[in-house]
């Protein structure tokens, strides 16, 4: 926990906004860990196992803001966002909350920030509470990028920078020096399946090559859309045939990372933490 972070959970009640995944469970330990009084909230229908037994606010779209509302009157100050919620269109004029938070636009996820702080809350990324979740520099598998990974690699880099700066995706794959797909609306997963389907057009499909790489955008809302990987995504990338996964240092969150590790290990590819500059 950074030292911020930490002197936010002595002074500071903490709204939680939990999602799926195993993301807000993490959050939720070491937040009660460290003596912080977290007020929990879901999604009505897509409260996580974890929750149940924990006391929680039920809010929809609808009450999104006055639920925000009630907690800062209640004596939090700082808004935490963690775990996905799928890709709801919210348009009820009604909630004050008319954007689509998940669209993958940085745009409308400042917008929505820029909401969420007009009621008077600081917002605070999740990793900074779980900073032991970023990697900085080096290769965390026993497999190594070959060459034509790491040539693959940068690539990759440059594809997902330009994304970026159009404000599309987090991610790309490149095999054998082809792009064979961008992350889009769709997500990350979706683009390793869809890349695994297209490394069939390439010349020698037959070989274990090309890499996913994900990285944030330039000037990116990191508080509310860190760019993660962890256990599922090894799986996904050694059925598509690929090589490895390769992301910006220090720039993407790795849930479990012993289990990510390991299942890479078993499956033969590569995890890099590569550095920026590379």
């Amino acid at each position: 926990m950074t030292p911020e972070a930490s002197e936010i959970c002595l002074r500071s009640k903490i709204a939680v906004f939990a999602g799926r995944g195993i993301l807000p469970e993490l959050l939720a330990n070491r937040l009660e860990k460290a003596g912080a009084s977290p007020r929990y909230l879901a999604l009505d229908g897509c409260v996580p196992g974890w929750l149940a037994d924990r006391e929680h606010t039920l809010i929809t779209f609808t009450d999104f803001l006055p639920k925000f509302a009630d907690q800062f009157k209640d004596g939090c100050r700082t808004a935490v966002f963690a775990g996905s919620i799928g890709r709801p269109r919210i348009a009820d004029g009604s909630s004050g909350l008319a954007i689509d938070i998940e669209s993958g636009d940085d745009a409308a996820i400042r917008k929505f920030v820029g909401i969420i702080e007009d009621i008077g809350f600081r917002i605070v990324g999740s990793h900074e509470f779980l900073p032991e979740l970023l990697a900085g520099p080096g290769i965390l598998s026993r497999a190594r990028p070959d060459e034509a990974a790491q040539r693959d690699t940068s690539t990759a880099a440059r594809i997902v920078r330009a994304l970026g700066t159009v404000d599309v995706g987090q991610a790309a794959v490149v095999a054998q020096g082809v792009c064979l797909g961008v992350e889009a609306v769709e997500g990350t997963d979706h683009l390793i399946r869809s890349s695994g389907l297209a490394k069939r057009l390439l010349p020698r499909p037959e070989i274990r090559s090309g890499v996913l790489y994900k990285a944030p955008k330039p000037q990116q809302e990191l508080r509310l859309d860190f760019p993660v990987i962890g256990p599922d995504t090894p799986a996904g990338v050694a059925r598509a045939g690929l090589a490895g996964i390769a992301f910006e240092a220090n720039g993407v969150m790795i849930l479990d990372r012993a289990k990510t590790v390991e299942l890479a290990d078993e499956a033969g590819i590569f995890i890099w933490s590569r550095d920026s500059e590379a």
